[in-house]
């Protein structure tokens, strides 16, 4: 092993460690992991990919004088300009750490409608997703609903049952269908949208305008999030959006109305070196992009994917695998958690989901967001990733 590829840290006695963070300059690390001293030899404690501008790798607790960074696979010289490590104990936040999770309706045509109930009760907040968008219908503005929408409803009420979740009704564009620029229009779809929420109990609703194109189209978008979270504040509604990590041109009260805000940190690569999405660099990057926008810290959710994208030659966004086909419960002994890359797709993994948890809870976020909950596998399996996430909340939010 080169020495270069390996950056040890010794302490005077004995110390309790569970994460460190690593910087680097430029993607050269390609593959790493970490190591502790035991007092004869050394143990690995973790292993991933990329590391990045910063990267937070954290860990069950251990305790020794030495720990190290392996650099496995590496492109040319690696520049690592930190490694520090400490040990965290679990904190009292002053608000409630929010877990969201989105349910869609391939989530229920499925046959049978299946559902981990261990694996829901791990969620706080559930978006009831893709029934409601607006639309040109007959060459008129107006809110086009799945004809499914209340079997699913009482299907989703169903899975639910007496768990404390809290339900979000999404209203979203047709594909390049825009928000329009007449309030009168806007006010009949926010009038529809309501009434089917609070028919139903839905505790908020949530909104998903992927993508305005011109700066017409934000402006109309931030005069419908304006007025739909007066009326959804005025009827005892929570109110969120889905939003992208860039070139968001929400206006300050657009944003001021939103409660919450789902970033969807994924489906993008910016690595020259490899076609990964959402890596964890990325979730860095999102979340200085997000403060720099206006965005509120105790507001904004971070978004993981449940899902890998094929990501060889090129990111292949019409080529996707839910986590839980690309996992083998069979394989789970062998199965390499810190690993995000199988068979051509890239995923994140269980260590991946377990650091950008935590990497939310130590940046002050608000919580974490998933698309979509019934992408994981079985909570029971050693491999879930709403595990994985669990395993971070209860290792550092003090109950």
């Amino acid at each position: 092993m080169r020495d270069d590829l390996i950056f040890e840290l010794n302490f005077d006695k004995v110390a309790t460690f569970n994460h460190v963070w690593i910087r680097e300059s430029g993607f050269s690390v390609q593959k790493f992991h970490l190591e502790a001293w035991d007092g004869e030899k050394w143990v690995t404690i973790y292993n991933n990919d990329l590391i990045g501008r910063e990267r937070l790798c954290v860990f069950d607790a251990v305790e020794t004088k030495q720990l190290r960074l392996v650099i496995d696979e590496v492109k040319g010289t690696p520049h690592i300009i930190s490694f520090e490590a400490g040990n965290r104990e679990p904190f009292e936040r002053e608000v409630p750490f929010h877990v969201v999770g989105y349910f869609s309706p391939s989530t229920f045509t499925r046959t049978p409608f299946t559902y981990d109930r261990e694996q829901l009760s791990k969620f706080t907040d559930v978006i009831f997703h893709n029934f409601l968008h607006w639309d040109i219908i007959d060459d008129k503005f107006d809110l086009n609903i799945n004809t499914k929408i209340d079997t699913c409803i009482a299907m989703m009420k169903e899975a639910i049952g007496d768990l404390p979740l809290r339900t979000y009704l999404s209203v979203r564009n047709r594909h390049n269908v825009h928000m329009s620029r007449d309030a009168k229009d806007r006010e009949k779809i926010i009038s529809a949208v309501l009434k089917i929420a609070l028919d139903n109990g839905f505790y908020g609703i949530d909104v998903d305008y992927e993508y305005p194109e011109c700066q017409e189209d934000w402006d109309a978008y931030s005069a419908f999030l304006v007025e739909m979270g007066q009326v959804a504040h005025e009827n005892g509604l929570k109110f969120s959006a889905a939003t992208g990590v860039h070139n968001n041109h929400m206006s300050d009260a657009a944003l001021d109305a939103l409660d919450f805000y789902n970033i969807m940190i994924y489906d993008h690569n910016q690595d020259p070196n490899h076609f990964f999405h959402s890596t964890f660099e990325y979730q860095v990057d999102a979340l200085v992009s997000a403060i720099h926008q206006g965005m509120k810290l105790d507001k904004v959710i971070l978004g993981m994917p449940f899902y890998g994208l094929h990501s060889v030659d090129k990111v292949d966004y019409g080529n996707s695998r839910q986590y839980k086909d690309l996992y083998i419960p069979a394989e789970d002994e062998s199965f390499d958690y810190g690993s995000n890359l199988l068979r051509g797709y890239y995923y994140n993994g269980p260590y991946m989901v377990r650091d950008k948890t935590a990497h939310a809870i130590f940046t002050g976020c608000r919580g974490v967001m998933v698309w979509h909950i019934t992408a994981d596998v079985k909570y029971a399996a050693r491999g879930s990733l709403t595990r994985a996430m669990d395993q971070a909340i209860e290792q550092f939010v003090k109950k």
